[in-house]
């Protein structure tokens, strides 16, 4: 008798370009003219229904460090370390993100994708 697969994860990727002006401290727009950056989303459901979205701004010149969640628009070409850096508004894991930030929202150009998610 053949064994039956049992799909325990579901994983969805999607990609959405957005116009991102860099990120200050308060998230106001720091730069003039706008980066166009590629946002690869991923989506991870369990059989639970439990599930997580991680992003990765795939080609932002401003963006840096290990999980590419730090923003060095409003200090080029210097990477701070610590309390200094600024965190890319297009750079999170949800819903680890609100361990940290109770009150986050997703950015405007990815609440769409973000309210699909947390209805599905």
């Amino acid at each position: 008798m053949a064994s039956k697969k049992v799909k325990f994860k579901e994983t969805e990727i999607k990609r959405v370009e957005v116009a991102c002006h860099g990120c200050s401290r308060d998230c106001s727009r720091l730069l003039n003219e706008s980066v166009n950056v590629v946002i690869k989303i991923t989506i991870t459901k369990s059989r639970s229904g439990d599930g997580w979205i991680w992003t990765d701004p795939d080609n932002c010149p401003h963006n840096y460090g290990g999980h590419r969640d730090w923003c060095s628009a409003s200090h080029p070409g210097e990477r701070r370390e610590g309390d200094d850096r600024i965190m890319c508004k297009f750079s999170f894991d949800y819903p680890y993100i609100l361990e940290n930030i109770p009150d986050w929202q997703p950015p405007a150009e990815l609440k769409e994708i973000m309210k699909h998610f947390l209805k599905s």
